[in-house]
């Protein structure tokens, strides 16, 4: 079995009931979920497991992914993509998002009509990985909707509870999903990527994620590990920054506040929703390491060869060492909110 199938066994083996009644409930209601996650929270990770759970329901309309494919575009195509949703202004709105960047966002109401239209069409966006596309999406039983990256702003909270509305009238079943990690947390995941400057593969320090062990390599120099290209053996460099640290944890501020908000005007509204943390504090845990994440520990033995074993992945928060949760429990649980709340 594949690390992902065994995942996907535990997962049905602690929480059957939950995916057997899910699974029920998809056959006959479309849902429209706002997965609220900070970057490197684990977002990616986790609609996979959903959809390896659930095969053929989930479709995921991502906004950054929208973007960078019309960015993809050459100019007539993108003015094509874009005309029949921006008929007066075409023009002004490609050259925003040609140079939108993490920097310089796409303005709220050019997102959300461009969401709308990706989500009227079938048209996607989304990784090849995603089932196949129907026509008329949103009117298709057999889908229900992921949404990434969206809202990240309070104007685009206003924008979401619109969508809400207007999604209601096609059958669509709103859920809200925040998903809540301490910075420690997120800021060692990110510390620990590299990436190859000739291949631009993305590789992490602590999962070997696209790596494998041997390509964990010793510099003697420096005395510190590092990992090597498996396409063309360049040495990985470090990804990012500390100013690209610094202008995640003011990201992080904002997101933290819209969906803090959003949250709170799910439940005014009485539209299901739940929070969710994935980290948990070390003085506290008392469950079964199994329903916790690993990250790599490495050595250099006597003979100055690597060795490397699994250990349990830690980070510090003000309050104290957390341990990070299994992306297999965190989905479980998913699961067991999203029985809990929508089925009530």
């Amino acid at each position: 079995m594949t690390q992902v199938e065994q995942d996907v066994a535990y997962i049905k083996s602690n929480f059957g009931k939950g995916v057997e009644q899910l699974k029920v409930y998809l056959e006959s209601h479309k849902l429209l979920i706002f997965f609220l996650t900070p970057k490197m929270g684990g977002k990616s990770t986790y609609i996979g497991f959903l959809r390896e759970l659930f095969p053929e329901k989930f479709t995921v309309i991502s906004a950054g992914n929208i973007v960078r494919n019309i960015q993809g575009l050459s100019d007539s195509e993108a003015l094509y993509k874009l005309q029949p949703i921006f008929t007066d202004r075409t023009n002004v709105v490609l050259q925003e998002i040609k140079s939108a960047d993490v920097k310089n966002l796409v303005s709220d109401d050019v997102l959300y009509k461009l969401l709308l239209a990706e989500i009227n069409s079938g048209d996607s966006s989304v990784s090849p990985k995603s089932p196949p596309y129907c026509p008329n999406l949103p009117y298709s039983p057999n889908y229900s909707l992921i949404l990434d990256g969206f809202p990240r702003t309070m104007v685009q909270l206003d924008l979401a509870f619109d969508l809400i509305e207007k999604l209601k009238i096609q059958g669509f079943v709103p859920f809200v999903l925040n998903i809540v990690v301490s910075d420690g947390v997120l800021d060692k995941r990110m510390t620990n990527r590299r990436v190859c400057a000739k291949c631009d593969l993305v590789g992490n320090m602590d999962t070997l994620q696209n790596t494998g062990v041997d390509n964990l390599k010793f510099d003697f120099t420096k005395n510190e590990f590092f990992l090597t290209c498996p396409t063309c053996q360049t040495p990985l460099i470090k990804k990012t920054t500390d100013t690209e640290l610094s202008e995640m944890a003011e990201r992080r501020k904002v997101e933290k506040d819209v969906y803090a908000k959003m949250v709170e005007t799910a439940q005014k509204s009485q539209i299901p929703q739940t929070t969710l943390r994935t980290d948990v504090l070390v003085k506290y845990f008392s469950g079964d390491d199994a329903m916790l994440n690993l990250s790599n520990s490495y050595q250099l033995d006597k003979q100055g060869q690597i060795t490397s074993e699994s250990v349990k992945f830690t980070a510090y928060s003000p309050q104290g060492e957390v341990y990070a949760y299994h992306p297999r429990w965190v989905v479980g649980n998913i699961v067991l909110e999203m029985n809990l709340k929508i089925r009530n």
